[in-house]
């Protein structure tokens, strides 16, 4: 005769009602662990008979694993979807209770694995936490936040009132997560809410390009505001460029904003622009050319050629030792940005391969290494010149 129980009770104890009295055989099988069997005497109306299971293999025994979470306030936090990961195996999932706990009936016994707990009330894909512990001291892990999230609201603004595909990107540290925008008729969004802290923001747009909303702190229970990006009086520009130049990244930059774009069938598109002058700059892997004036009217479309032989080579040498990683900042004497590199930090060698190209006018170039040593010059690039060489030194 077989019997099976209803379900695994508190503390892993297992009911089976109504048994006869007699001799029978207790089988158990589980997920990850190994069978189990064993004569057993039924001799009563209540039997007691514990049980200890042992991992695939027989070879690492299995204990139950309690671990609490509390916020940066030390309120313990309900609903986290938490995993805990073994040595070698598959992770045990559970969910924290009301007082911040979670419980795994059979983990292997190890002195160290990796716990990572994801919170369901953020729109936000990464680990709310992620460490390792040792999963029987009990851990009381605290949170570098509190709820509630903090929520990214905006407007976009179309002359057709049509945004088409919208995503607004947030990206904090090495996590970047992209969140497609739904836009209210009056081009309102809400993307969603997402754990405190700093975070840099862009809407990208199918036909536009990206819109730089910049570098904002979000705190719990408030909203940022990104603004109005308006684009109802905008114009086009289209940028042709050589097959070899295939898959350039051009930037169109002005006070407000940084648009970007990227080379494709020799030419790359920016839908929407709102009227004004820009700066026209482009950047690849080994090239880069600077400080090309455009002027966007509204309605229009425009079509600039990007010639990077029009430009005056500009060759950098950096002098400083070859392990230091260095960032730049460039600006003309209008006190424009024309580019910034946080996407790459340079050796000294890499610059010096890096074909700049810049069109007359004067120029001010920033260094900067990642200890926060900085360096600054000046220097004009005159008409007719073949070329310029400007060297920076760093303490």
């Amino acid at each position: 005769m077989w019997a099976r129980p209803p379900g695994l009770l508190e503390e892993g104890r297992m009911e089976f009602g109504r048994l006869p009295r007699g001799r029978g055989t207790l089988f158990i099988t589980a997920p990850g662990m190994d069978n189990y069997s064993e004569p057993v005497t039924l001799t009563g109306l209540v039997n007691s008979h514990p049980v200890r299971l042992l991992g695939g293999g027989g070879s690492s025994e299995r204990a139950a694993v309690t671990v609490r979470f509390i916020d940066a306030a030390g309120a313990p936090l309900p609903g986290l979807d938490v995993r805990l990961h073994p040595p070698a195996g598959s992770p045990q999932r559970g969910t924290t209770n009301q007082a911040g706990e979670v419980r795994f009936l059979s983990f292997p016994v190890t002195q160290s694995a990796v716990i990572r707990a994801y919170d369901p009330e953020f729109d936000w894909p990464y680990p709310a936490y992620q460490g390792s512990l040792d999963p029987f001291s009990g851990a009381e892990l605290r949170m570098s936040y509190s709820r509630p999230g903090a929520r990214v609201a905006g407007r976009l603004l179309r002359r057709d009132g049509d945004v088409g595909i919208a995503q607004l990107v947030l990206v904090r540290a090495e996590e970047r997560h992209r969140v497609l925008l739904t836009c209210a008729d009056d081009g309102a969004f809400d993307a969603g809410t997402f754990p405190e802290g700093e975070y840099d923001l862009r809407v990208e747009l199918a036909d536009v390009g990206t819109i730089d909303v910049g570098r904002r702190t979000l705190v719990r229970g408030e909203t940022v505001d990104c603004g109005d990006l308006d684009l109802r009086r905008g114009g086009n520009l289209r940028v042709l460029a050589k097959a070899e130049h295939e898959r350039l990244s051009v930037f169109v930059t002005d006070a407000t904003r940084t648009l970007e774009a990227t080379v494709q069938g020799g030419e790359a598109w920016f839908r929407g622009i709102p009227e004004g002058n820009y700066v026209l700059t482009s950047r690849g892997s080994d090239v880069a050319m600077l400080g090309l004036d455009v002027r966007i009217e509204p309605s229009l479309t425009q079509d600039v050629r990007l010639t990077l032989e029009r430009g005056v080579p500009v060759t950098l040498h950096a002098v400083a030792s070859e392990s230091r990683k260095l960032r730049e900042i460039w600006s003309d004497a209008r006190g424009r940005t024309l580019w910034i590199g946080p996407s790459k930090l340079w050796t000294p060698e890499e610059l010096a391969r890096l074909r700049i190209y810049l069109v007359p006018g004067v120029y001010t170039l920033d260094w900067e290494d990642v200890e926060g040593h900085r360096a600054t010059n000046n220097f004009a690039v005159e008409f007719g010149a073949s070329s310029l060489a400007v060297p920076m030194v760093l303490p």
